[in-house]
């Protein structure tokens, strides 16, 4: 039997959907295949946060030209494969 790889996001933002972070922590661990943020053609603001720690990457977004995507005095760190 193959193993199977679960990525799990701390926040996920889906389809229009819209989001506000604003001064949080999203903190990962060295067990669980965790990310940040997951948003998917929905719209989100980051504001004076710290998302770190992850093993999947700290903020994965996919957009398009008619989403909000505002990330302001944040820190983004220690995140493997991908900061943002």
């Amino acid at each position: 039997m193959e193993s199977c790889k679960i990525i799990i996001p701390a926040v996920c933002i889906t389809e229009k959907g819209e989001c506000i972070i604003n001064r949080t922590e999203i903190k990962g661990n060295k067990i669980n295949e965790t990310m940040g943020i997951l948003c998917k053609y929905g719209d989100i603001v980051v504001k004076d946060s710290k998302i770190h720690s992850h093993l999947a990457g700290g903020i994965h977004i996919l957009s398009n030209k008619n989403n909000t995507v505002k990330i302001a005095n944040s820190r983004i760190i220690n995140n493997k494969h991908v900061g943002m």
